[in-house]
């Protein structure tokens, strides 16, 4: 119950919602009404069964103390006429008593019932709308994860190479095989090589290198390799490297710039 009071008090105050949510603030309104209904209702019910059965209690005993008096008036005949017939309106009037507040409690549990009928309709169809909008939820952010390719490429562009990393990172592990996924990784060990994070760029160009082998951007990759061996100190390994782009790709760029590194290290 308070759960449905905050929300209500929560959802007044953002009155320029769009006119969905509005609706649905309007249909946890009318629950919380409803229920409020019900409660009382159920306790005017649970009052009127107590008094009844008090009632009862005293219809039985009002019954008991004239069977005595009965009794008395048959054992010494003295009780007149007029007195019985008093006594048995008495009794008249407490049955009818009795049957208005059959009649009133009937009446109030139908009622009960209409409204437990109802409240349960109402919380079936907000349980289907706020499953409806989970799932656009989900939709959209699957949405958003299939942006992380053209995002991670805006901050790559802009110099800022971690955050595109990240990026990279997440979309490649939900699109293992999404069409932007062979660029992804690549972009992912130049984003770590931008960064001066010359281990984990290493690793990268030779998992690209060995998912594709045939992608013109491994002479790139290579060459990157190299570089990044210099710059950890280790020059034996990165003449290997340049060794293996000369060789690999003597004609382009990339393979006549790893022999001029090549040299370098001679």
């Amino acid at each position: 119950m308070k759960r449905f009071i905050y929300i209500g008090l929560f959802f007044s105050v953002v009155s320029c919602a769009t006119n969905p949510r509005t609706q649905r603030i309007e249909a946890l309104r009318k629950l919380q009404d409803e229920v409020e209904k019900y409660k009382t209702v159920a306790q005017d019910v649970s009052k009127l069964r107590q008094e009844k059965a008090d009632l009862n209690v005293k219809v039985e005993e009002l019954k008991s103390e004239l069977q005595l008096l009965n009794g008395r008036l048959e054992e010494f005949g003295q009780f007149s006429k007029k007195n019985e017939e008093s006594f048995g309106d008495v009794s008249n009037q407490l049955n009818r008593i009795s049957t208005d507040y059959d009649k009133r409690l009937k009446s109030l549990e139908d009622e009960l019932k209409q409204l437990q009928k109802k409240m349960d309709e109402d919380l079936r169809d907000i349980s289907k709308k706020l499953e409806s909008r989970a799932k656009t939820k989900i939709h959209m952010a699957k949405n958003n994860i299939k942006m992380d390719y053209v995002n991670g490429m805006k901050r790559y562009q802009a110099g800022k190479f971690e955050e595109a990393a990240s990026l990279f990172d997440r979309y490649i592990a939900n699109f293992p095989k999404g069409r932007n996924v062979e660029n992804a990784r690549f972009f992912l060990a130049k984003s770590y090589f931008a960064q001066a994070n010359y281990q984990d760029a290493i690793l990268k160009f030779e998992e690209y290198k060995e998912k594709y082998p045939k992608s013109e951007k491994n002479a790139e990759g290579i060459y990157h390799q190299g570089i990044s061996f210099q710059k950890l100190g280790k020059d034996q390994e990165a003449k290997l490297f340049f060794t293996e782009l000369f060789k690999a790709y003597p004609n382009s760029s990339w393979g006549k710039k790893g022999q001029k590194e090549l040299e370098k290290l001679k």
